[in-house]
C-alpha cells in the first residue's frame, strides 16, 4: 500500500488545505507533521464536511451532537488571510528583493512615508492568527503579566523578617535633637552620617569609612542629603549654610549662604536642593548659577524638620515644629494646602514609591500618629495611632508595607502592611529613641541611628527572588539600574499628559522641549476652535492648557504671538457667559503674560475694565488689584506715561456717564463702582494726581446711584493723609510697620540677648530693633530728613489740595446743594428716591468745604441749615462745623447775623448744658474768626460775660472769643474787656492790622512778615544785643521826656478804670499798679525795645529769595507778635529763644505758644486762636473744644522728658538731697553709714543685730524716741 493508500485507509482522505501544507513542507525538505486521529477528532467536533468515512462508518446509533457557538479556529500551519496585512505584505516584499544598502537619511525618509501610508515596516508577511487585542492602559505589563493559574498567595507572602540586627557600627558623638537629620544612604551604596563637627562616610560594599570634612569653630552638622546619582553630597550646618561636597574627590565644590538660623533638613530634584531652616523658611538653591536663591517659601512660623520631594519633582511636603504639613507646587511660592491634623512637630514624612499621590507623615511626642494623605484631593485616607514619638517612615518599594522608626518611650521599629495598617512586627531597636533611619539602594537593609552611639542594619524587606551570596551586591545594583530605567521610560510616556511636569523641564531646557511644547500649542488651538461652539462649559482641561501655555510662552516668543490676541478676543465675546472658574483662569493667565511682558498694557486693562462688569466678586478683586499695580509700575517713579492715563481717564469717563451705570441694578453700576475704587488709589498712591483724574471722580458725584456718590463724597472729605512731602511710598510704610513691631517687642529682645546664647542671628536681630526703635524716635521727634530718604519709586509730591483742581467749583457745589435741597423737601411718593439724612450730612459738609475753600456765593446754603440749628438735632456739632467753614470774608454779614443770633439762643444760656454752650460759643467764634463783621457788639459783649462760667470748657470758649475781637477789633469790647496791649495800641495809633470793611480787600507792600525779619534778625540774642538794646532805651529816655509825660497823664486820664478792672475780671497773678508812672515804664521799655526800620532800607524779600526757613520764621514771630511775647529791652525770655530757634519743631513752638502773657486768658485764648485761624475745616473737636473732647497731647519721648527734668532742676541747687550735697563737696559717708548698705545676711550674725531682737517694749521705745530726736536734728 502506497503512502498516500495508507493514509487514506486510516485517517479518511485528505483535505485541499491538509494537501496543500503537505506539499509545501516537502518542497521545504521538512517532514509533515500531522496532528493525531485523537486530535483531529476533537478539531473536527461540529464540522461534518471535514470528518473523514472511517469516522461517519462507526457502528452504533448516532450520539446527540451538542451545539455550541462557532469560534475562529487557527492552525499553526495554515495562514490566515484575515489576520495578515495584504498590503504591508507586498510592500515588504518588492522591498526585499530589490534590497540595496541605504543611507541613514533615505531610510528615515522610507519609514516616514511608510508611517504617514499606513504601512508597517519589518513586519511578518503569514500571519496564522490574529494578534492580540490593545489595551486602553498605557502599562502593558499589567495585563500580559497575569499567571495563568492561580498561584497560592499564601506561600508566597510569607517570609521570615529577623529582628536581630545584621551588622553594628559604631556611631560616637551623634547629637541627641530630634530636629536634625544626620544619616543618608546614596545609590551608589555609601552611607554618609554626621557626627557633631565631621561627617563620615561608610561604603557598604567595602566596608570602608572615609571622613569626608569637619567643620572648624563651634559650628555642628544639621543635616546631609546625597543627589540622585549619589555623586554629591549637601551638608547643613548649625551657622545657616548649605555645602556642596564632590564624594569621589572629597572636596568641597560651593558654599551657600544666606539662612539666619541652622539648616536642619534638605532635599534634592535634579539641580535644586531645598534646605529647611530654624526660622520656618524654606530655600530652594540652584547648584548651577552664581545667585543660587531661586525660591523663598515661608509658611512655617517654627524650625522645618521635615522636607522631600516627591519622584516626579511636582510637589514638595514639608513639616515643621508648628505642627503643620504643607505641600507645595514646585511653579508657586505659596502652599497648594496645609494640614493641621498633627499635634506636635511632624519631622518623618514619606512619599509612595508605587502611589504617587499617597503621603505618609507623623508626629512626634505629643501626638504619636501617623496620616496619610492623597495629595490629589487633600483628603486624608487613614491614621495610626503609633503610642511613640515617631521619627522617621520609610516606604518599600517591593512589598506594600512601610516601616517607622519611633522615641519615647519604647524606642523601636514597627513595620505596617498598607492599606490594611496591620502591624506585621515590632523590633526592639535601640536603648534610647532611634533618631535617624534610611534605606538601602536595594531596599532591602535599613539603617537606623540613636544617640547611644551606635548605627544599626536591619534585613527587613529581603527580595522575593533569592540570589546566591556572591552574586548580591551585583543584584541590588542591577535591580536598581533596571528599576531607574522603567522609571524614567514611564516618566516619557506620561510626559505628554503631566502638563506641569512638562511645564518645569520646558522652563529648564526650552529648545530640548520645543516639539513637545508645539503638540500643545496645536492642541490649544483645536480645543479653542471646538469650545467656541460651546463657551459656557465648564472645560477644566482647557483652563489648564491655557495656564500651561501662558506659563511658557515667554520661552517661544515666536509660536506664541498670536495666543494673547486669542484669549483676549475670547474674554471680549464671552465673558458674560464662560463659566467663573474657567473666566478666572484665562484672567490669571493674561494676568501672568502682562506681567512677563508678553502683552502690553494698553491692550489688556481696558479689557480689565469690562469686565467689571461680571458678577463675580473674586475676579472683580483680583482685576482691581492688578489695575493699579500695572498703571503704579507704568508710572514708575519720575516718568509719566501720559498716553496710558489719559486714555483710562477717558475710559473711566466714559464708564462713569454710560446709560447702564445710572441702573443702579444693571452691570454697568458694577463697573462704574470698580472703576471709581480704582481712580481713587491711583490718587491716594499718589500716581493720578492731575485735575483730569479729580474731575473724572466729580463727575461720579453727580450719580443717581447712591454707593459710587457717596464714595466720591468721601474721597473729597478724606482724600488722603498726607506726610511733609506728600504720600507715603509702600517702601516707607512697610519699613515703618516693620519698625514699630521692633518697638514693641525691643524690651522683648533685650532679655533675651542678656540671657540666650550669643549668636549672630541674635545679634543681627538685637541691631535691627535698636536701629527701629531710634528710626520711629527720630521721625516722632520730627528730627529725620524724609526729603533724603525718598525711594526711587516715589513720585512728585502732591503740592495741591483736591479741591482745587476741580474746574467749576460754583457749578459743583450747586448741584451738590441743589440734590440735598430736593432730597430735603422731597416725598417717597411716586417710587422717587430720598436720600438719608446721612448721606446729606456728607454733601452738606462737602459743599461748606467747597464754599469756604474757594470762597463762594451760595447764598440759599445758610438759610437751609438754619433750620438745624437746634441742640437736640442729630449729629448737631457737624452742622454747626459745616456752617463754620462755610463762613469766609467774602460772605455777606446780614447773612450770617440771623444764624449767629440763632445759635446764641438756642446754645448759648443758661438752662442749657456745658457741653451745649461750649459748643454754641466755639462755633460763633469760628464764624467770627472768618467775618468779623457777623456778630453785633451788643451779642459779643454779652458772650464775653460766660469766661466767668464755673465750667472749665465754657470759660475757655469765652475767653477765645474775648481774645480773637482783642487782635481783630477791640473797639467792638468795653474797655475793661480789651485788655492792656490792645489799649495801648489803640492809643497810640499801633493797631497791627486795621479792621477791612466787607468787600474790602488788602494789597500786601511785599512778603506779609518780611520786615519781622529785619527787625528781628539771629544777631539780636546774646549779649551784645542786650547792651545795645539798653543804650537805646536810655537815648531815647532822654531825648523824649515829655512825649512820655504826656502820654502817660493821658493815660492816666482815660483808662486807669479799664486797666484796673481789666486786671480784675481776668484774673492776674500779679498785681499792678494803674498808676501813671507804671504805665509810663512800660511803655518806655516798649518803646525803647522795638526798631523802627528805616524808610530808605531794602526789604528783604527784595534783595535774596526767601526760603521754606524764613517763611516758618515769620509765623512764628507773628504768632510772638500776636501773643506779645517779642523780646522788650533786649531781654528774651526762654519760651521765645525756643521759639526763634530755626531747629525748633512744631510740637515746642505750639507749646511755647501756650504760655501765658501775665493777661491770664493767654494760656486759654492765645493758642486756641491761633490754631483755628491756621485750620481750614473744622471737625467735631473744634466744635465741641479741648476740654469736653479730652483731647491728648503726644506722648513726650524719653529724650523730651529727661530735658524737661534738667532743665527744672536748673537754680534748684538749694533743694538737692543729701547724697548730692555730700557728692559736691566731696565729703563720703561715715563707716557707721557704709554698714548700712551691707546685705542683711552678712550682719546678721553681728552682737548688734541680734541684741535688737531680745530688746524689750520700753528698750524699743527708747530706742524710737532717740531717733525720732535725731532726725528732727537733721544730724547723722
Amino acid at each position: 500500500m502506497s503512502a498516500d493508500q495508507s493514509a487514506k485507509g486510516s485517517f479518511g482522505p485528505i483535505t485541499p488545505a491538509q494537501a496543500k501544507v503537505s506539499s509545501r513542507s516537502l518542497k521545504d525538505g521538512r517532514s509533515a507533521h500531522f496532528p493525531s486521529p485523537r486530535t483531529m477528532s476533537k478539531q473536527t467536533v461540529g464540522n461534518s464536511d471535514a470528518v473523514g468515512p472511517a469516522s461517519r462508518g462507526s457502528a452504533g446509533p448516532p450520539s446527540p451532537r451538542i451545539k455550541k457557538p462557532k469560534a475562529t479556529q487557527y492552525d499553526r500551519f495554515i495562514p490566515n488571510r484575515n489576520a495578515m496585512d495584504i498590503a504591508s505584505s507586498q510592500f515588504n516584499i518588492a522591498r526585499s528583493d530589490s534590497e540595496q544598502p541605504l543611507d541613514g537619511a533615505t531610510i528615515a525618509y522610507h519609514e516616514e512615508v511608510a508611517r504617514a501610508c499606513g504601512v508597517s515596516l519589518n513586519k511578518r508577511i503569514l500571519a496564522f492568527k490574529e494578534e492580540a487585542p490593545t489595551s486602553e492602559k498605557d502599562d502593558l505589563r499589567q495585563v500580559y503579566s497575569r499567571p495563568v493559574l492561580k498561584t497560592n498567595t499564601a506561600a508566597t507572602t510569607t517570609r521570615r523578617i529577623l529582628t536581630t540586627p545584621e551588622r553594628i557600627l559604631d556611631a560616637p558623638g551623634l547629637i541627641d535633637d530630634y530636629y536634625l537629620n544626620l544619616i543618608d544612604w546614596s545609590i551608589s551604596n555609601s552611607l554618609a552620617i554626621g557626627l557633631e563637627q565631621a561627617v563620615y562616610l561608610w561604603n557598604a560594599s567595602t566596608g570602608d569609612v572615609n571622613k569626608l570634612c569637619e567643620l572648624d569653630g563651634s559650628s555642628y552638622i544639621a543635616s546631609v542629603k546625597w543627589t540622585a546619582d549619589g555623586s554629591y553630597l549637601a551638608i547643613g550646618t548649625s551657622e545657616g549654610d548649605v555645602q556642596i561636597w564632590d564624594a569621589e574627590s572629597q572636596s568641597k565644590i560651593r558654599t551657600m549662604a544666606g539662612h539666619q538660623a541652622r539648616v536642619g533638613v534638605l532635599s534634592w530634584e535634579r539641580h535644586l536642593v531645598s534646605s529647611g531652616c530654624r526660622d520656618g523658611s524654606i530655600w530652594n538653591h540652584d547648584v548651577r548659577v552664581a545667585d543660587h536663591k531661586v525660591a523663598e517659601l515661608v509658611a512655617h512660623v517654627n524650625e522645618v524638620c521635615g522636607l522631600t520631594w516627591r519622584s516626579d519633582g511636582a510637589l514638595l511636603a514639608s513639616g515643621g515644629n508648628d505642627n503643620l504639613v504643607n505641600i507645595w507646587d514646585a511653579r508657586s511660592s505659596v502652599p497648594k494646602f496645609t494640614k493641621t491634623q498633627h499635634t506636635a512637630a511632624v519631622r518623618a514624612l514619606a512619599w509612595s514609591p508605587w502611589q504617587l499621590n499617597l503621603l505618609a507623615s507623623g508626629g512626634g511626642s505629643y501626638d504619636r500618629h501617623v496620616h496619610f494623605w492623597n495629595t490629589t484631593t487633600t483628603a486624608r485616607l487613614n491614621s495610626i495611632d503609633t503610642r511613640s514619638q515617631v521619627t522617621s517612615i520609610q516606604w518599600s518599594s517591593e512589598y506594600r508595607e512601610l516601616v517607622t522608626s519611633h522615641g519615647f518611650p519604647h524606642h523601636h521599629l514597627a513595620l505596617w502592611s498598607y492599606p490594611s495598617l496591620n502591624k506585621v512586627v515590632d523590633i526592639p531597636a535601640h536603648d534610647t529613641r532611634v533618631l535617624h533611619s534610611s534605606l538601602s539602594p536595594d531596599g532591602q537593609t535599613l539603617a537606623t541611628a540613636a544617640c547611644d552611639g551606635s548605627l544599626k542594619l536591619w534585613r527587613i524587606f529581603e527580595s522575593r527572588t533569592k540570589s546566591t551570596k556572591g552574586k548580591k551586591s551585583e543584584g541590588v545594583s542591577a535591580g536598581s539600574s533596571i528599576g531607574r530605567k522603567m522609571v524614567r521610560r514611564d516618566r516619557a510616556t506620561q510626559l505628554l499628559n503631566n502638563l506641569p511636569q512638562l511645564q518645569n523641564l520646558i522652563k529648564r531646557d526650552p529648545p530640548s522641549y520645543q516639539e513637545e511644547f508645539q503638540q500643545q500649542l496645536h492642541h490649544f488651538e483645536a480645543s479653542l476652535a471646538i469650545f467656541e461652539l460651546k463657551p459656557e462649559e465648564e472645560a477644566k482641561e482647557f483652563g489648564e492648557l491655557i495656564n500651561f501655555v501662558a506659563q511658557v510662552a515667554k520661552c517661544y516668543p515666536e509660536q506664541c504671538s498670536q495666543f494673547p490676541t486669542q484669549i483676549i478676543n475670547l474674554l471680549q465675546r464671552h465673558y458674560q457667559v464662560l463659566n467663573a472658574d474657567l473666566r478666572k483662569a484665562v484672567v490669571q493667565a493674561l494676568i501672568l503674560l502682562r506681567n512677563r511682558g508678553v502683552v502690553a498694557n494698553i491692550h489688556v486693562i481696558p479689557l480689565f475694565f469690562t469686565l467689571f462688569r461680571c458678577h463675580d466678586k473674586a475676579l472683580r478683586k483680583l482685576l482691581y488689584t492688578h489695575i493699579v499695580n500695572d498703571v503704579k509700575l507704568a508710572n514708575k517713579g519720575k516718568h509719566r506715561n501720559h498716553k496710558l492715563n489719559k486714555m483710562l481717564q477717558g475710559f473711566m469717563y466714559t464708564m462713569l456717564t454710560a446709560a447702564d451705570a445710572q441702573d443702579k441694578h444693571g452691570e454697568g453700576a458694577i463697573a462704574a463702582k470698580k472703576s471709581l475704587d480704582v481712580c481713587i488709589e491711583l490718587y491716594r498712591k499718589n500716581i493720578w494726581t492731575d485735575a483730569k483724574a479729580v474731575n473724572v471722580i466729580v463727575q461720579a458725584s453727580f450719580s443717581p446711584i447712591t454707593k459710587i456718590m457717596v464714595t466720591a463724597v468721601q474721597f473729597f472729605l478724606s482724600p488722603q493723609k498726607k506726610s511733609k512731602n506728600g504720600d507715603e511710598s509702600e517702601s516707607e510704610t512697610e519699613e515703618g510697620e516693620k519698625a514699630s513691631m521692633s518697638r514693641k517687642n525691643v524690651q522683648l529682645v533685650l532679655h533675651q540677648s542678656k540671657i540666650n546664647k550669643k549668636t549672630r542671628h541674635r545679634k543681627r536681630l538685637l541691631e535691627k530693633a535698636n536701629r527701629a526703635r531710634k528710626i520711629i524716635q527720630a521721625r516722632d521727634e520730627g528730627t529725620i530728613d524724609d526729603s533724603n530718604s525718598m525711594s526711587k519709586n516715589k513720585g512728585p509730591p502732591v503740592t495741591f489740595d483736591v479741591l482745587s483742581l476741580i474746574h467749576d467749583p460754583q457749578g459743583f457745589a450747586e448741584k451738590l446743594f441743589a440734590r440735598v435741597h430736593s432730597s430735603a423737601v422731597a416725598t417717597k411718593r411716586g417710587g422717587s428716591t430720598v436720600d438719608r439724612f446721612e448721606v446729606r450730612l456728607l454733601l452738606l459738609k462737602l459743599v461748606s468745604r467747597l464754599i469756604g475753600h474757594h470762597q463762594l456765593q451760595l447764598i440759599p446754603f445758610y438759610p437751609f441749615l438754619q433750620r438745624y440749628l437746634q441742640p437736640h438735632q442729630v449729629e448737631v456739632t457737624q452742622i454747626l462745623a459745616s456752617l463754620a467753614t462755610a463762613s469766609h470774608a467774602f460772605t455777606p454779614p446780614d447773612v450770617l447775623q440771623p444764624l449767629i443770633r440763632t445759635v446764641a439762643d438756642n446754645f448759648v444760656s443758661d438752662h442749657c448744658s456745658p457741653e451745649v454752650m461750649c459748643a454754641g460759643l466755639n462755633t460763633i467764634r469760628a464764624i467770627a474768626a472768618r467775618q468779623p463783621l457777623a456778630i453785633e457788639s451788643d451779642l459779643l459783649n454779652d458772650l464775653i460775660l460766660y469766661r466767668k462760667h464755673r465750667d472749665r470748657g465754657v470759660m475757655m470758649a469765652a475767653r477765645s472769643l474775648l481774645m480773637l475781637y482783642r487782635q481783630l477789633n477791640p473797639e467792638m469790647l468795653h474797655r475793661r474787656d480789651r485788655g492792656r496791649e490792645a489799649t495801648l495800641n489803640l492809643l497810640n495809633g499801633n493797631a497791627e492790622k486795621p479792621l477791612l470793611r466787607f468787600g474790602e480787600v488788602r494789597v500786601a507792600d511785599g512778603v506779609d512778615g518780611g520786615e519781622l525779619l529785619e527787625e528781628y534778625s539771629d544777631t539780636d540774642d546774646g549779649s551784645e544785643s542786650d547792651s545795645d538794646s539798653d543804650s537805646g532805651s536810655a537815648c531815647s529816655n532822654e531825648e523824649e521826656p515829655a512825649q512820655q509825660l504826656e502820654t502817660g497823664s493821658e493815660l492816666e486820664a482815660t483808662d486807669n478804670e479799664a486797666l484796673s478792672s481789666d486786671t480784675d475780671s481776668l484774673g492776674e497773678d500779679e498785681n499792678e499798679q494803674s498808676d501813671v508812672e507804671g504805665v509810663l515804664k512800660e511803655e518806655e521799655s516798649v518803646g525803647s525795645s522795638i526798631k523802627t526800620p528805616n524808610q530808605g532800607t531794602i526789604r528783604v524779600d527784595m534783595t535774596r529769595p526767601l526760603t521754606d526757613e524764613d517763611f516758618a520764621r515769620i509765623s512764628r514771630l507773628k504768632k510772638l507778635r500776636r501773643s506779645g511775647k517779642l523780646p522788650i529791652n533786649g531781654r528774651k525770655r526762654k519760651a521765645e529763644a525756643d521759639l526763634l530757634e530755626d531747629d525748633s519743631d512744631g510740637d515746642n513752638t505750639m507749646a511755647s505758644a501756650r504760655v501765658g502773657d501775665g493777661d491770664g486768658d493767654g494760656d486759654s485764648g492765645v493758642s486756641a486762636s491761633d490754631e483755628e485761624d491756621e485750620k481750614e475745616y473744622l471737625d467735631e473737636g473744634d466744635i465741641l473744644g479741648d476740654y469736653h473732647t479730652r483731647r491728648r497731647r503726644r506722648k513726650a519721648t524719653y529724650e523730651e522728658r529727661t530735658q524737661s527734668i534738667m532743665a527744672g532742676r536748673e537754680g534748684r541747687e538749694k533743694f538737692g538731697s543729701k547724697k548730692a550735697k555730700r557728692e559736691k563737696d566731696g565729703r563720703s559717708l561715715s563707716n557707721k553709714e557704709k554698714r548700712k548698705t551691707k546685705d542683711f545676711k552678712m550682719i546678721s550674725h553681728k552682737r548688734s543685730v541680734v541684741s535688737k531682737g531680745k530688746r524689750s517694749l520700753v528698750q524699743k521705745r527708747h530706742e524710737l524716741r532717740k531717733h525720732v530726736t535725731k532726725q528732727k536734728k537733721k544730724g547723722f
